[in-house]
This record gives structure tokens, C-alpha cells and sequence, in this order.
């Protein structure tokens, strides 16, 4: 019968009661805590055509030489 309270006592003691949170280092139970934290900034990349490229103002595509690749793309579809 003793054996039997300690095991009941057991639970109630608070240890046992409390929930722990989770560590940072588990994926699986803080995946949907820390991305409710993620802040979702509006930031543009910078990659190496932003630096490489140099506008044209000037420059108008070549009508001609468009329509004539579409046709040929078309006849080769068909």
C-alpha cells in the first residue's frame, strides 16, 4: 500500500506537473513557434547581374527580327 502513495504522491509533486518548453535545438515541437517569429522584411537581393548590368535608355528591341523568330518557332511547333 505504500509503494502504491508513493506512486500516486509522485504526480502531484511539481516536477512532473510542469511542462517544460522546448529547446531551441528541437525542430520537430519549435518550428511553429519560432516561425510566428520570423520576421518577413522586404529586402531585394543583390546578385551579380544588379552590378554587371548597364542600362540602355535608348535602346528599342528589334521589331522585325522578333517577328520573324516567333514565325519560325511556330512552323517548327506545328
Amino acid at each position: 500500500m505504500q509503494e502504491k502513495d508513493m506512486a500516486y504522491n509522485k504526480w502531484k509533486q511539481p516536477g512532473w506537473r510542469i511542462e517544460q518548453k522546448y529547446s531551441d535545438k528541437v525542430l520537430i515541437g519549435n518550428w511553429a513557434e519560432e516561425r510566428l517569429q520570423f520576421s518577413q522584411e522586404r529586402t531585394t537581393s543583390k546578385s551579380s547581374n544588379s552590378f554587371d548590368f548597364r542600362p540602355h535608355p535608348d535602346h528599342r528591341p528589334d521589331v522585325i527580327v522578333r517577328r520573324t523568330a516567333l514565325r519560325r518557332s511556330e512552323v517548327e511547333a506545328t
